[in-house]
């Protein structure tokens, strides 16, 4: 069975490192990112990549290492969403 994992920001400085990372390590790595800062030249030549607006491939990648590591998120991508901004917002008002 082989080993998969996806990177968000997989374009980015440190993103790519984890990438080139994973795949010397023999997964096989998806790469998330819109390159708003990130640059394909970063991208490894042997991770797949998915550039923003290409959701249903990756929910497609998701769905399949769901199944093989047996792995179900608490919650959906939006409240996943609403819940990674109010703490970036509560440690904000902290400061």
């Amino acid at each position: 069975m082989s080993r998969k994992v996806l990177v968000a920001g997989g374009a980015g400085f440190i993103g790519s490192h984890v990438v080139d990372a994973y795949v010397q390590q023999g997964y096989e790595v998806a790469v998330a990112d819109d390159l708003s800062t990130g640059r394909r030249q970063n991208l490894n030549p042997r991770a797949r990549f998915y550039q923003a607006g290409e959701v249903r491939h990756i929910y497609l990648d998701i769905t399949k290492a769901r199944r093989i590591l047996g792995w179900q998120p608490t919650a959906g991508l939006a409240e996943g969403l609403a819940r990674t901004v109010a703490y970036f917002q509560s440690i904000a008002q902290r400061r």
